[in-house]
């Protein structure tokens, strides 16, 4: 009873006098007292009681029942540490890592967190684990940091699963091993690590290590994308909007878009862009598709800037402007868009918006053409026949024409019979054998629709649980 054990801290037992002062603290037999809670927790702190001596300390930092004061905090949890109370001695690393109220020194925080990991605690495992992987403190030793995440992960410490997930999935002081990483991946999701929640969605979309299921990547994109992981909020548009593991349904893509664009991803402002632009899950809004497509755009997001460019050469959602619209095009052209290099090319080749310019004309057709795109190839073919900023080529033109006409190009096609009349047996051979050995060369990946994959995941320390309260 509350009275038993007031009568035993009355005699001085630090044992009592901590529990009674939990008593007070938590209003346990009596009304809540927290002045009453800090004397006692001091006796019992002041006969040496560890555990008082770390209450009395997170008292003081919180300023409960006492004026906060953070020089005697630092001095009863470094008193509690060093009487080997573990929690003490992971709060302390904490604050010689971060600087709060003591001088920062990492060295010294590798100290006091090995000394709580090796009685156990796993926050402290994982955070000199991140030391070892960082060389924060200590010197690097990536098989030394696996070992301790290890031991931390096996205790059911969320991120240190993730942690150890990593190190496997890079081959970061073990060797790399997928079906292992996909183990602590989704032991990591299952404990409510947002980011491993994504991984293992992605995982699953594309069957990395496990057999590919979409609704199961729906099912832990959602869970991310719920806790406000944009490239989940993102992948999961992109789900909804092509129907793969889930009915198709513009409008929730629409939303998960927008929730990731408002953070400010790329790809899913482009996206957005795209269904106002083209009336999926909204109605058609041009003015608010060119907004987004600038966001992202101005975020060097190729397939934005060519939209946007298309949108200012056709007046959509602007004012017409084709000299706007080719610094666009440039800008995405610059980037490897074929799309963006044939519109270019063709301003160049008319005049839109820049100077007539035949040899500009031709450079960015052939990028496009190199990467493909059927209009392009058939443009550079009539360059090379009619000598339009390149040479007179008839057997480079009638390579183009082939290609563009192999694509279904119809006007490449006839432009094919006529310039065969032009050319020797020979020529054509050769012309032909060019087109065989074609093969196109992308210049860019894009970013903007479909797969958002995983970003390089950074080791992450972890808190204390009383100030430190995010990743470290």
């Amino acid at each position: 009873s509350f009275e038993a054990v007031k009568s035993k801290a009355e005699k001085g037992d630090a044992r009592y006098q901590c529990a009674l002062a939990e008593c007070y603290a938590f209003g346990i037999g009596v009304t809540t007292n927290l002045a009453e809670s800090v004397k006692w927790f001091g006796k019992a702190a002041t006969n040496g009681f560890s555990e008082a001596q770390f209450e009395l300390s997170i008292f003081y930092a919180y300023g409960l029942g006492v004026p906060a004061d953070t020089n005697t905090a630092v001095y009863w949890t470094h008193q509690a540490a060093s009487n080997g109370y573990a929690t003490a001695q992971l709060m302390l690393g904490s604050w010689y890592s971060h600087g709060w109220g003591v001088r920062e020194d990492q060295v010294e925080s590798v100290k006091w967190y090995r000394m709580a990991a090796e009685q156990g605690i796993p926050d402290a495992q994982n955070n000199i684990g991140y030391c070892y992987q960082s060389g924060t403190g200590v010197k690097k030793n990536l098989s030394e940091s696996v070992n301790w995440y290890r031991k931390a992960a096996e205790q059911g410490l969320a991120i240190a699963q993730e942690n150890l997930a990593v190190c496997y999935s890079q081959g970061n002081g073990v060797a790399q091993d997928t079906k292992m990483a996909v183990t602590w991946f989704q032991a990591a999701a299952e404990n409510g690590v947002a980011q491993a929640q994504f991984t293992i969605g992605y995982i699953y979309e594309y069957g990395l290590g496990l057999a590919q299921d979409p609704a199961q990547a729906i099912k832990w994109y959602s869970k991310a994308a719920e806790r406000g992981i944009a490239v989940s909020q993102f992948q999961l548009g992109w789900l909804y909007s092509t129907g793969q593991g889930v009915e198709t349904n513009y409008a929730e893509a629409t939303k998960w878009y927008r929730k990731a664009s408002e953070q400010g991803l790329a790809s899913a402002q482009y996206n957005l862009g795209c269904c106002y632009h083209y009336a999926q899950g909204v109605a058609k809004d041009d003015m608010e598709a060119v907004k987004w497509y600038r966001k992202a755009a101005d975020q060097s997001s190729a397939d934005a800037q060519y939209n946007l460019g298309i949108c200012y050469f056709n007046g959509e959602g602007v004012t017409k402007d084709e000299s706007e619209a080719s610094k666009w095009f440039r800008k995405a052209a610059e980037q490897g868009s074929m799309n963006a290099q044939y519109m270019l090319a063709a301003s160049y080749f008319a005049g839109n918006g820049v100077v007539v310019g035949y040899a500009e004309a031709a450079k960015w057709f052939q990028k496009a053409a190199r990467q493909g795109l059927a209009g392009a190839q058939f443009y550079l073919g009539y360059c090379y026949g009619t000598g339009s900023g390149v040479p007179k080529d008839y057997v480079q033109a009638y390579k183009w024409y082939n290609l563009a006409s192999a694509q279904g190009n119809g006007t490449a096609k006839n432009n094919l019979s006529i310039i065969e009349q032009s050319m020797t047996p020979e020529q054509i051979a050769e012309a032909q054998q060019l087109s065989i050995a074609f093969a196109p060369q992308s210049e860019v990946n894009s970013s903007s629709s479909g797969a958002a994959s995983p970003a390089e995941i950074s080791p992450k320390a972890t808190g204390t649980g009383f100030f430190i309260t995010d990743d470290g």
